[in-house]
């Protein structure tokens, strides 16, 4: 008698968890088949609510007059059928949400009101404003960031003249060194996606002024020697083919340099010289600061001449000689260790 009543309460417990186990399976399935039925039923009355015209000040009040209005016997399954599930990818971030928008701009105007998300029409990718909404769509739209940046730029000093008349005439010098200026400038950068698409300017100023460079020539052209003045202008030009003997030129102070040959001749050459002279034979270009302008002098292998030319290549102990004939200043070459006596 007790094993039957032992069996018996056995299998009443067995029959009451299969029973609770196939009840739970229903009850599961039936939620999960009308979890979308409600989840739109309950976007719907929120968007009815917000619809209507309540007090927005007062959300509560808003509430209890939407319950207590008739706005709620509204809804139909035709309403609940127009939601549709939209994906919205924003800088690579997923939000999944409800909309009854048909159009992305709609789309987006609920995005501001409902989740505070403003999204604008320059940050869509590949959709329009006109575009209509799908169910199961996904809209892409990357942030349009802006930033401040500062760049400098290099202000290139400039380069000035200006005489110097107790200077003799073709001597110049830096009188002033020049130096860089600095100007910096302020920029609002758009980013997107990683990539600049526009920038403004904000602010530009100079931080550093440059300073110019100043070079100082000389305009003096009267050679002092001993008491007398000669001017450069009333110089005789000697022959070159005058000779000299080794005494008449043996106390003379003597250079040796690197002597070149120009001619007046030649395409492109000047017709006059650093002191107004025309250019003929028996003028020779030199380096004022080596010998001065207005100096005789005689050059070995091209003869006797007055230094009254300069030139951009001339300096230090170099010496170019003017020759007539162009042929023959070709000729001429570049000589090395030639000796220049001065004569006075």
């Amino acid at each position: 008698m007790s094993q039957n009543l032992i069996f018996y309460h056995g299998r009443e417990k067995f029959k009451r968890n299969l029973y609770r186990s196939i009840i739970i399976v229903l009850v599961s399935a039936f939620m999960f088949w009308t979890s979308n039925y409600f989840q739109n039923m309950a976007f719907h009355l929120i968007d009815k609510m917000l619809d209507s015209k309540s007090d927005h000040s007062n959300p509560y009040s808003a509430v209890l007059r939407f319950i207590n209005s008739n706005s709620i016997n509204d809804i139909n399954s035709n309403d609940l059928v127009n939601y549709r599930s939209v994906n919205v990818e924003i800088d690579g971030t997923v939000v999944s949400l409800q909309t009854r928008a048909s159009t992305i701009k709609e789309l987006l105007n609920e995005l501001v009101i409902r989740h505070n998300l403003e999204i604008f029409e320059d940050e869509l990718v590949d959709v329009k404003l006109s575009d209509q909404i799908v169910n199961n769509m996904t809209v892409k739209a990357n942030k349009i960031l802006t930033e401040l940046i500062t760049e400098e730029k290099v202000i290139a000093f400039e380069t000035t003249k200006k005489t110097n008349n107790n200077m003799d005439f073709g001597i110049e010098k830096v009188s002033r060194d020049g130096k860089n200026g600095i100007e910096q400038s302020i920029f609002e950068v758009k980013i997107q996606a990683n990539k600049e698409i526009g920038r403004s300017l904000v602010e530009s100023k100079v931080v550093e002024k440059p300073v110019n460079k100043i070079i100082e020539y000389g305009t003096k052209k009267h050679i002092s020697k001993s008491s007398n003045r000669i001017s450069l202008r009333n110089i005789d030009i000697p022959n070159t083919s005058r000779a000299f003997s080794r005494g008449d030129i043996s106390s003379c102070k003597c250079f040796h340099m690197t002597a070149t040959a120009y001619s007046k001749n030649e395409r492109g050459c000047s017709q006059t010289t650093a002191t107004g002279h025309s250019l003929r034979q028996g003028i020779v270009a030199v380096d004022p600061r080596v010998i001065r302008l207005g100096t005789r002098v005689f050059v070995e292998g091209y003869g006797e001449a007055v230094a009254l030319d300069t030139g951009r290549l001339i300096k230090g102990n170099r010496i170019d000689v003017s020759i007539d004939n162009l042929r023959e200043a070709i000729c001429w070459g570049v000589k090395k260790n030639v000796k220049v006596y001065i004569l006075d």
